[in-house]
């Protein structure tokens, strides 16, 4: 067979490139699929079909994790955690002084913030329950 021989190092950023483009697909159809102004007219059928798409992403994103070693992992999790966490902060401050604590677009972070907070709880419940912590 003709096979292509890749490097650790261009698996690597082959994953990230198809993770990250798969991610910008996503988007665009997300924006096509979703008016800007109100909610899906059908969302019955609309938020089945796009979370499909988002499950479908998280495997190009499982394979480039899966490439990644050990020390990139634990510098992955700890810069998403303190810059994710500072960053969403730091911006809910800055929406609350400029738009006021009970505008759409403050209430949508804080929306958002608590997502991203219950979806780390959910992965870090499922990891210590693995029993991660104690050989970590």
């Amino acid at each position: 067979m003709w096979g292509i021989r890749m490097t650790y190092r261009t698996k690597f950023w082959l994953f990230a490139a198809i993770a990250f483009g798969s991610s910008m697909i996503l988007g665009v159809i997300i924006a096509k699929t979703v008016p800007s102004g109100g909610g899906a007219d059908n969302p019955a059928l609309v938020l089945p079909f796009l979370l499909g798409l988002v499950a479908l992403l998280f495997i190009p994103c499982w394979l480039w994790w899966q490439k990644t070693d050990d020390l990139q992992k634990q510098g992955q999790m700890l810069s998403w955690w303190w810059g994710g966490t500072a960053g969403a902060l730091v911006m809910l401050v800055v929406m609350s002084v400029m738009f006021g604590r009970h505008n759409d677009i403050t209430q949508g972070g804080i929306y958002m913030f608590f997502a991203q907070f219950a979806g780390m709880a959910v992965v870090w419940i499922g990891w210590k329950l693995r029993g991660r912590g104690q050989a970590e």
